[in-house]
C-alpha cells in the first residue's frame, strides 16, 4: 500500500458545490498554487463539524485537503479535512447581473486554471473581480474590463490594436482582431465596433490589473453593445457561451452566436 500523502492547505475560493449526501458536499475550489481542485466535504452539514456556513459559493475559505491516493486518474476526489471563512463577497447577490457576471467570470476560472497547474494569476484576478462586484452598485463595466483580462489568461484575447482614435472597427471573430470599417467584411461573424465602443474596451484593457475599474457616466456607457458582442466572442472560441450569460440579460436570452 503506498504511504499516505500528506495533507495539503491555502486558500481557496469556492466555485461550484453539489450535494454529496444528507450530510456532504461535493466542491470544486480554485486554489492559489493548485489549479481548481474537486474536494468531498464529508459530514460538513452536521453542527460539530465546524463547517457550516464555510463553503458557500463564492466565498473566500482558507483549507486543508489530504489528496487523493489514485494519481492522475481522471475520477478521483481530493478530501477536505478542515476549512476557515476568510471572506464572503456578499454583494455579489446585490442584483441579477451581479450574479451573472459573477457566474461568468467563475466559469473562465475554471477553464484557465485546470488541477496541477499554478494559478496565482487567475486567483488574483477573480480576488480582484469578485471585490469589484461586490463594492460597486453596477456590474456591467467591471464585467467587461474582468473579462477582457480573463480573455488575457486564456491566450484568447481580441487584439485591438492597429486602428487610429475615432474610428469605427468590425471585429473578426474568429480572427480574434479588429479590421477597419471599410475593410471586406470577414465572413467569421463580424461585430461592428462605434468608435466609443472601441475606444473603451482599448481603455479598460490597458488598466493594470490592481487598479480599480473607473465607472464613468451612465449615459455614456455603450457596455450593452460590448456585452452583445463579448458574449458572441466567447460563444465562438469556446464552442458554447458561459452557462451564466443567459441571466445576465434575462432567462434564455443568449450571444447572438448559434451554438450546438
Amino acid at each position: 500500500m503506498p504511504p499516505e500523502r500528506p495533507a495539503r492547505s491555502g486558500p481557496a475560493i469556492v466555485l461550484r458545490r453539489w450535494p454529496w449526501s444528507e450530510s456532504s458536499l461535493l466542491l470544486w475550489v480554485l486554489t492559489r498554487d493548485q489549479g481548481v481542485l474537486p474536494l468531498r466535504a464529508r459530514g460538513c452539514h452536521r453542527l460539530k463539524s465546524g463547517q457550516l456556513g464555510n463553503l458557500d459559493t463564492w466565498a473566500l475559505v482558507e483549507i486543508a485537503w489530504k489528496p487523493a491516493r489514485q494519481k492522475g486518474h481522471a475520477d478521483r476526489v481530493h478530501e477536505l479535512r478542515r476549512s476557515r471563512l476568510l471572506r464572503r463577497w456578499s454583494g455579489l447577490s446585490r442584483s441579477p447581473r451581479h450574479l451573472a457576471a459573477a457566474g461568468i467570470l467563475a466559469e473562465l476560472a475554471e477553464l484557465a486554471a485546470p488541477e496541477g497547474t499554478p494559478s496565482g494569476p487567475v486567483f488574483r484576478w477573480l480576488t480582484r473581480a469578485f471585490q469589484e462586484l461586490h463594492d460597486a452598485p453596477a456590474a456591467e463595466r467591471i464585467l467587461l474590463r474582468r473579462l477582457l483580462e480573463g480573455l488575457e489568461l486564456l491566450g484568447i484575447a481580441p487584439d485591438l490594436a492597429g486602428l487610429p482614435a475615432g474610428e469605427a472597427a468590425v471585429l473578426a471573430l474568429a480572427r480574434g482582431r479588429i479590421l477597419a470599417a471599410g475593410q471586406a467584411r470577414p465572413e467569421d461573424h463580424p461585430r461592428r465596433l462605434s468608435p466609443a465602443s472601441l475606444e473603451l474596451l482599448r481603455s479598460l484593457k490597458a488598466l493594470p490589473p490592481d487598479r480599480p475599474t473607473p465607472l464613468g457616466s451612465r449615459r455614456e456607457r455603450p457596455e450593452e453593445e460590448l456585452l452583445t458582442i463579448l458574449g458572441d466572442f466567447l460563444a465562438w472560441h469556446l464552442e458554447r457561451p458561459p452557462r451564466a450569460w443567459r441571466y445576465l440579460k434575462g432567462a434564455g436570452r443568449r450571444p447572438s452566436i448559434p451554438t450546438s
